[in-house]
């Protein structure tokens, strides 16, 4: 569904490149498949995910969704940032309904549509709240309501529960498993953490600093459900840990004790 091949992506200013945050990435994520990107700050996990979801070009190499070129963003690739970036002046039903204002469809439909989304999610209830009113994670959970609204091909992820307190971000983790075994999105998934990655993912890439950044393609062979304190997964987390250790520093040290 979506190949990378010799991707490569600098910053500069005043028309000079800067140093490479990518370069020479080659990867391909196939349909259905949940995917996360491993790997210490400074890596380029979030500049990969903003090229997929066509915020930023590439400098050169190909990059292609279903066979074509992403040039810019596009609905069948949708996003969830770190932060639940909501209008506050809407109401958690606004805020899911908007998408699909946009796209033109009735106000009736879109209000049906917006409701269904938030019963997925646990947020019916809250429908008439406005964001501030509302805790971290369940913003988190309208966030997610209004991407899956769209129904996008590809759910695209930057670390969106890393602000959370455990409880809460198990307890969505464990919300998008089912939600993704339910509609069968393509799933990309940027975080720093080990047991994050493991319990999630089907694959997880390692990635390190510039140049080589893709160090590790590890698939999860882990059964689903998976329990995440269960001597399997305690090896599949010793395993990525023994990756993460073996990267030179990216920002500051990425030393992770086994």
């Amino acid at each position: 569904m979506i190949s990378c091949t010799d991707l490569h992506k600098a910053y500069g200013t005043n028309g000079a490149s800067g140093p490479a945050i990518l370069s020479d990435v080659s990867l391909s994520l196939g349909h259905g498949e949940f995917t996360c990107i491993l790997g210490p700050s400074g890596c380029g996990k979030t500049t990969l995910l903003n090229l997929i979801a066509g915020f930023v070009r590439p400098s050169s190499g190909a990059l292609l969704f279903r066979g074509k070129p992403i040039r810019e963003p596009g609905p069948e690739r949708g996003v969830v940032f770190q932060e639940a970036t909501l209008f506050p002046w809407l109401t958690v039903l606004k805020n899911v309904a908007f998408g699909l204002e946009q796209q033109g469809k009735p106000e009736k439909t879109c209000t049906e549509e917006a409701l269904h989304h938030l019963e997925l999610v646990g947020m019916a209830d809250h429908a008439r709240a406005y964001p501030h009113t509302l805790s971290g994670g369940m913003k988190q959970r309208v966030a997610i309501a209004r991407v899956l609204a769209l129904a996008p091909d590809v759910l695209l992820m930057d670390e969106p529960f890393s602000a959370l307190d455990a409880n809460t971000r198990e307890r969505l983790q464990d919300e998008l498993l089912r939600l993704w075994q339910r509609f069968g999105q393509t799933v990309v998934y940027v975080t720093h953490s080990v047991e994050e990655a493991a319990f999630l993912a089907d694959r997880v890439i390692v990635m390190g600093p510039s140049p080589r950044n893709i160090r590790a393609d590890k698939p999860i062979g882990l059964p689903r459900p998976r329990t995440r304190y269960s001597h399997d997964m305690e090896a599949v987390v010793r395993d990525l840990r023994r990756e993460l250790n073996a990267l030179p520093c990216c920002i500051g040290p990425t030393r992770i004790d086994a």
